[in-house]
């Protein structure tokens, strides 16, 4: 059996040639209305008329392949057979015309076996809302702060200004894939940051940049890596490596062309090691769920790439949409959730963003969602580079998202062994809670780049949250603080009084004690302690370590009938507590196995489902978090005949 995609190739060659002969096809060919779309929908997505993304099953047949093809009227576009999926081992994704509406080939696709999936190639577009440009003080408040000595100041900017004060301006080793149109490489804020020789056009295959053309994924470089000092805007990082791989044009995008995209920037970035793509830029947005999309953005994510998203800019008639209810994509993808093709990734690398404004308020038309949108950024009034040489204001997730982009490139330029997980678990820490996006994002919070920075001082207090009980033993919890680099834990037996650490150099957020006594009530506090010294002792904490409690007694066995015998006992009245009882059973003199467990306060059971004219005996020990007691005595009776 030869592999596929050859053999499919072959056999896609031979059906196509009879259908067209037969004057089948609808759409015979690549140039027949080539971006012809259809609306699925009252939502306002949209895919491409006459066009349907396959995956054949690397098992199926020669039958099977000709069945599928001649069911749904198929005809070769593309074989989608990108680097990244050679690397994995992995069969392509067959980009196809169909002599059927969409719709009905799919469903006719989805029902032969020869097929792992079969879905739309939605359109995409990108998610800005233009506006006009505004000069003077103010207009890059997206990169403020409120430190009146790094610049202008506005709380609710991205605080990008803070790390420059610091001397945090990136570096030209971090590189972050901008998937979107292409970018005007020459533009003077851009030029030197753009990486020419390895960005792509998987729009139409042409130019990198097409003049007059291109803003938005210009604006977009603007406002991840705009240089310093040349007399326009200035970008989160001052050096920065950009790839432009360019999948939208004047008609959007689709996700053939989105798919081969990222693909290419996994695979980049896993066959060169110098090139570190930390991040991938994505404003824009459209269609339903795409497996192959899904897909390409999981491979990414185990090649340690984040997935920063536009989280939408609302319906048709500006309302925003709730991402936790309403799927929008690409932003409510999860990489840690695996399709029929492709296992889940370690981490979920996507990031999706809203917008606020300069008031911080959200953006009255920008989505939102408590479990699907993670944070928001500056997205309404956002100055930044456009064709040609020039610059203008837009407004949008569109704009939000590089805000974010730009912090993960930063991070990973001031921390270079960062990995994915970790800068993503960095950025969502680092937010300032925003009434506006209480309830509404994950982190109830924007994004505030000032918190990604190393730490100058000593750490914030720790917060003891819990004590485990054990016997002889007591583990102390407590939250993780920002910027500690050790702990040190403090122990007595007299409220509010503490001499010597009890144990220092922990970089665990727990410590286990077991150098005390049964029965002795026990107070603890914590500090957090770096190269800047210790922070304030913690919230002080008590707990009494305790033994297993002591065997119950006077066990006794009642028959009741052919099947049910009634066990009860008394607690030990003295000792610790029980937390429960625990009850085993021996069957004409074999081996005891617990048959139940019950509460504290319990001290009967009653067995059912006994064999008749049969001798059981019973035993019971009492449990609590410290262990469990001793047994019983014994107790035996006979169910009746």
């Amino acid at each position: 059996m030869i592999k596929l995609p050859n053999r499919w190739w072959n056999i896609a060659t031979i059906i196509t040639t009879t259908l067209i002969l037969a004057g089948i096809l609808e759409w015979g060919s690549a140039s027949a209305q080539p971006y012809a779309t259809i609306r699925d929908g009252a939502d306002g997505t949209e895919y491409m008329a006459a066009q349907v993304l396959v995956k054949f099953k690397a098992s199926a047949t020669d039958a099977q392949l000709s069945d599928a093809v001649q069911r749904g009227f198929l005809t070769l576009i593309k074989h989608i057979e990108t680097d990244a999926l050679k690397v994995r081992g992995h069969s392509g994704v067959s980009h196809m015309w169909t002599g059927l509406p969409v719709r009905q080939a799919i469903e006719a696709l989805r029902r032969n076996p020869a097929i792992e999936f079969a879905e739309p190639n939605w359109v995409y577009t990108h998610q800005a809302i233009p506006a006009d440009l505004y000069f003077g003080n103010g207009n890059l408040w997206g990169m403020y702060g409120d430190t009146p000595s790094a610049g202008p100041v506005n709380t609710y900017g991205s605080h990008a200004d803070d790390a420059w004060a610091a001397g945090y301006v990136g570096s030209s080793t971090v590189y972050v894939g901008v998937i979107d149109e292409g970018v005007q490489y020459l533009h003077p804020d851009l030029n030197g940051n753009i990486d020419v020789a390895d960005s792509r056009n998987f729009y139409n295959g042409g130019a990198i940049y097409t003049a007059g053309q291109d803003e938005h994924g210009t604006h977009v470089s603007g406002t991840i890596g705009a240089k310093q000092d040349v007399g326009g805007v200035v970008g989160v990082n001052w050096n920065i490596q950009i790839i432009s791989a360019k999948f939208l044009g004047p008609n959007g995008g689709n996700t053939a062309a989105a798919v081969q995209a990222i693909d290419y920037l996994t695979h980049l970035k896993q066959s060169n090691p110098n090139i570190n793509i930390v991040a991938l830029n994505n404003s824009w947005g459209g269609g339903g769920y795409s497996q192959s999309l899904h897909d390409a953005i999981i491979r990414a994510a185990k090649a340690d790439i984040l997935f920063i998203a536009a989280a939408g800019n609302g319906n048709f008639i500006g309302q925003p949409i709730n991402n936790d209810t309403t799927a929008v994509y690409p932003a409510n993808y999860d990489t840690t959730v695996g399709t029929s093709s492709e296992t889940a990734a370690s981490f979920n690398s996507v990031v999706s963003v809203t917008a606020i404004d300069s008031t911080g308020a959200k953006a009255s038309w920008a989505n939102f969602g408590a479990t699907k949108v993670h944070l928001g950024a500056p997205g309404v009034g956002i100055v930044s580079s456009v064709p040609v040489n020039t610059w203008d204001s837009y407004s949008g997730t569109s704009m939000a998202a590089p805000h974010v982009t730009g912090a993960a490139a930063l991070y990973a330029s001031i921390f270079p062994g960062a990995t994915a997980p970790q800068i993503r678990n960095a950025l969502l820490a680092a937010t300032t809670p925003t009434p506006s996006l209480a309830g509404k994002t994950v982190t109830g919070g924007r994004l505030d780049i000032s918190k990604l920075l190393p730490i100058t001082t000593a750490p914030p207090a720790p917060v003891i949250q819990s004590i485990a009980v054990g016997n002889s033993q007591l583990k102390v919890i407590w939250n993780p603080v920002v910027g500690a680099a050790t702990y040190e834990i403090y122990r007595s037996t007299i409220a509010g009084s503490y001499a010597s650490a009890l144990a220092s150099s922990m970089v665990n957020t727990s410590y286990t004690d077991n150098a005390v006594v049964n029965g002795i009530r026990y107070y603890y506090v914590v500090k957090a302690v770096n190269s800047f010294g210790a922070s304030p002792v913690s919230n002080e904490a008590s707990a009494t370590p305790n033994g297993p409690p002591s065997a119950p007694s006077n066990l006794a066995a009642i028959t009741l009938s052919r099947s049910k015998i009634q066990l009860s006992w008394t607690p030990s009245p003295s000792g610790p507590a029980a937390s429960g009882f625990k009850i085993e059973r021996s069957k004409s003199g074999g081996n005891f196995s617990q048959v139940a467990t019950v509460g504290a306060g319990v001290t009967n059971y009653r067995d059912a489902g006994l064999a008749r004219k049969t001798t059981y005996s019973y035993r019971v020990r009492a449990y609590n978090g410290a262990g469990t007691s001793s047994y019983s005595g014994t107790a035996s009776a006979k169910t009746l005949n």
